[in-house]
């Protein structure tokens, strides 16, 4: 276990946190270029407010990275465990906000050729960035695997 994987997953975490703590009680937005902005909006859906109030799709959504988190620590192959720290302190984060603030607490706005995309937070980058290091991580194993076996 590599402690400095705890620890950059639980800085992300703690950002994640003092960010939407500001944004919930501060209310302003931070316009920083015509294209990114940090204003505050709550997902009472999933990812990109889908599934808005159904609270069995959050049940299995959570689940499901969870389980897929355990498996990765199960399988004790270094590269896997930085992806599922960040899938659980990300997830962690967005619980949090899902039983606390009855949704999740989002803040991050871009837009792409005028057109306003879905707005996200830091917990949710780090969900996609650990599920894709995870999957790249199996596919470069499958990879050296058949490179081994021939």
């Amino acid at each position: 276990m590599n402690i400095v994987e705890i620890i950059v997953a639980s800085i992300l975490f703690i950002v994640d946190r003092v960010i939407k703590h500001h944004v919930i009680h501060a209310k302003n937005i931070y316009r920083f270029f015509s294209w990114f902005s940090i204003k505050g909006a709550t997902n009472t859906g999933l990812a990109f407010s889908i599934f808005d109030n159904k609270i069995t799709i959050y049940v299995v959504a959570i689940a499901f990275l969870v389980f897929f988190s355990w498996m990765l620590l199960i399988l004790h192959k270094k590269q896997y465990i930085f992806g599922s720290y960040l899938i659980l302190f990300g997830g962690a984060s967005n619980l949090f906000d899902r039983l606390y603030y009855s949704g999740v607490v989002d803040y991050i706005q871009c837009t792409c050729f005028s057109k306003a995309l879905p707005v996200f937070n830091v917990a949710d980058i780090m969900i996609v960035c650990g599920v894709s290091f995870a999957i790249f991580s199996l596919m470069s194993q499958n990879k050296y695997q058949k490179k081994l076996n021939k």
